[in-house]
């Protein structure tokens, strides 16, 4: 089974980034994903700003297959949590190439010079 977890200590979040060859940002929160065979499989670490939620970083762990259904549920997870607490938008920057169809399919959308989520659509009850 999937799993996608809150990382609530920062020196867990440190480590978790480095096995992904992510930038550690101790002011964000995270999420940290883990495939069906219980492998830690990556990490979203997002900050919660006035009036928005920045997505910050997407990574997968380096030096294996990358999950994709882990990574589109954990970026996912960061999202609504955000939106459960009522923030409505979601931001990010425009991700590498090799990124850009899973943000997608988390539902950001290009918008000026990074990429924009409607919360509400996202998660009040519509097919995706």
């Amino acid at each position: 089974m999937l799993k996608v977890i809150p990382v609530q200590d920062k020196n867990e979040q440190e480590r978790l980034c480095s096995l992904c060859g992510a930038e550690y940002i101790p002011e964000a929160l995270a999420y940290a994903g883990y495939s069906d065979g219980g492998d830690f499989a990556c990490i979203a670490q997002f900050k919660i700003c006035a009036g928005y939620v920045k997505l910050c970083s997407l990574s997968a762990a380096a030096g294996g297959p990358v999950d994709e259904d882990v990574m589109l549920l954990c970026g996912l997870a960061a999202l609504n949590f955000a939106y459960t607490i009522g923030i409505k938008e979601a931001r990010c920057d425009t991700p590498d190439e090799a990124k850009l169809p899973l943000y997608r399919k988390i539902g950001f959308a290009p918008c000026g010079d990074g990429m924009r989520c409607d919360l509400a659509m996202l998660f009040e009850g519509h097919c995706r």
